[in-house]
């Protein structure tokens, strides 16, 4: 994948856990659906290193990088939520009753929005976090200086750091305890998924 692609993956699983996640939808289930679906939608060739499975941690990147690869690595020709459901209890059997629970209406309602979303500047990706998260000023200054930073990165431990910079930061933003929630797993998701896409 060139860099653009895997920016525009990155950025799409990004936007895809952040707008699940208010409505209690797991945010590396639907983030690793977009990533699989915009893959397979553009015909990249891509087989990332296989990040083994289950796993016992609540980390949304870890978890979105787990189901990624483990479902490209079983050769769906295609995204689909039955598929999607069963490799995401593979990656957490323990949360099985919950993951079943995903209603497939909205699953493929996510899925669809996130490959319809332009987020190919910082000023769209913030509009975009805005309108699920309304930051405070000097929060918005945080996340956009660290997003316009990301737009000229390529080397993935770069990329690793500078966002997990942005998620030591979301503690101290001025938003309730649910919206840092969501912006600390959307962040974990795309701290992870730059650096999986590179090491196809």
């Amino acid at each position: 994948m060139t860099r653009r692609q895997k920016f525009a993956t990155a950025y799409t699983d990004w936007a895809a856990g952040a707008a699940s996640a208010p409505l209690g939808l797991f945010s590396f289930l639907i983030g690793a659906a977009a990533s699989a679906a915009l893959v397979n939608a553009n015909d990249w060739a891509v087989t990332p290193v296989i990040v083994p499975i289950p796993t016992t941690s609540d980390d949304q990147g870890v978890l979105h990088n787990a189901l990624c690869s483990n479902y490209m690595a079983q050769g769906f020709p295609d995204v689909n939520y039955n598929d999607v459901i069963n490799v995401a209890v593979q990656v957490r059997p323990d949360l099985e009753p919950q993951i079943r629970a995903t209603p497939e209406p909205e699953f493929n309602s996510q899925v669809q929005a996130a490959l319809t979303r332009d987020l190919s500047t910082t000023q769209l990706q913030m509009d975009f976090l805005n309108s699920i998260v309304p930051l405070a000023p000097q929060d918005n200054t945080t996340v956009s200086n660290a997003f316009a930073s990301l737009d000229t990165v390529d080397d993935p431990n770069v990329w690793i750091s500078t966002v997990d910079a942005l998620i030591s930061q979301v503690p101290s933003f001025t938003a309730s305890p649910a919206d840092k929630n969501t912006l600390t797993e959307s962040f974990q998701i795309l701290r992870s998924s730059f650096p999986l896409w590179s090491e196809v």
